[in-house]
């Protein structure tokens, strides 16, 4: 809201980090031109930002409560969304990660349920 002295959200700071503005470019009409303001960054450093945004993004993963070395990176190929994970434990103790498919959650794929079914290692 302007005029409130509330903090600048992540989204809005990674959004302006993002902005190709900070080179000295402009948007009309959906088409990038050079502006008549001059570069707030060298290319060389606005690239190593875009680099070092995408490696901290973790590919839209959020690390909560299951932590497993393939969140975040298994898509369904039927209908292009994001596998998630749900832990569960056997009645022998042993904890299984079950991927399935988003769209399936959301009633638009038929991927069969469960995806994928991993041990914990």
């Amino acid at each position: 809201m302007p005029g409130t002295n509330a903090p600048v959200s992540s989204q809005t700071t990674q959004k302006l980090l993002r902005d190709r503005y900070n080179l000295g470019y402009v948007i009309y009409k959906g088409i990038e031109h050079p502006g008549r303001h001059e570069a707030l960054v060298t290319p060389e450093l606005f690239e190593r930002v875009q680099r070092l945004l995408d490696t901290h993004s973790g590919a839209g993963t959020r690390y909560r409560t299951d932590h497993h070395y393939l969140k975040g990176l298994l898509w369904c190929d039927r209908c292009q969304r994001r596998f998630i994970v749900q832990r569960a434990q056997g009645r022998h103790g042993v904890v299984y990660f079950y991927f399935f498919c988003r769209g399936r959650q959301e009633g638009i794929c038929d991927h069969p349920r469960p995806g994928f079914v991993w041990p914990e290692f």
